[in-house]
């Protein structure tokens, strides 16, 4: 029993997560500065851009693994 792999649908597959990888990986490394010169507004904009870094190195993380899973997909497609 032979299996029937249809790599056409493979390499599309490996497509979507390449162009889902693609869209998780965008240019967010500007911090957004306070809107007041004042402790609290500085404090509060501090506390919100920590959260957004580690937001955005979260999401590229998602961005590398999307790659890698489209590259592995691809080499399966081949194969």
């Amino acid at each position: 029993m032979a299996l029937d792999i249809d790599t056409d649908a493979l390499r599309r597959a490996s497509e979507f997560v390449s162009n889902a990888g693609e869209f998780l990986h965008p240019d967010l490394t500007m911090d957004v500065p306070p809107c007041g010169s004042d402790t609290v507004s500085q404090a509060v904009m501090n506390n919100l851009n920590a959260r957004r870094r580690w937001l955005v190195a979260h999401v590229q993380s998602g961005a590398t693994q999307a790659s890698n899973a489209a590259a592995a997909i691809t080499d399966t497609a081949g194969a």
